[in-house]
């Protein structure tokens, strides 16, 4: 059987190939480590894919870190600004040195 008639080597599972699978039956493109891959299931454009999924998804979860560290300075800045109204209402002795220092302390953009 010629190179070109063969089918690839891996099993696949979805819609049609029942609950054990079936062969794919893409033809052979790359020959790795004695068995027949197509295009899409050899091992070094799986691995580039698995590459690819994770670079996104640390960047993902870096954005989703930078937001929540945004979002947990503001709720501080916040916290900050009730504290200081709380003591002002208190009679604060320098109402206005305790509102420049709080505000000195705002997150910036």
């Amino acid at each position: 059987m010629s190179e070109a008639k063969r089918s690839c080597c891996k099993i696949v599972f979805g819609a049609g190939h029942g609950l054990l699978g079936a062969k794919c039956s893409r033809p052979v493109k790359i020959s790795s480590g004695g068995k027949f891959y197509c295009s899409i299931h050899s091992p070094e454009y799986l691995a580039k894919k698995e590459r690819e999924k994770q670079d996104a998804l640390a960047k993902e979860i870096e954005m989703k870190n930078a937001a929540y560290e945004r979002l947990a300075a503001i709720r501080e800045f916040k916290n900050s600004c009730v504290r200081a109204i709380r003591e002002i209402a208190a009679g604060h002795n320098d109402a206005q040195s305790l509102a420049q220092f709080v505000l000195e302390s705002e997150p910036k953009p």
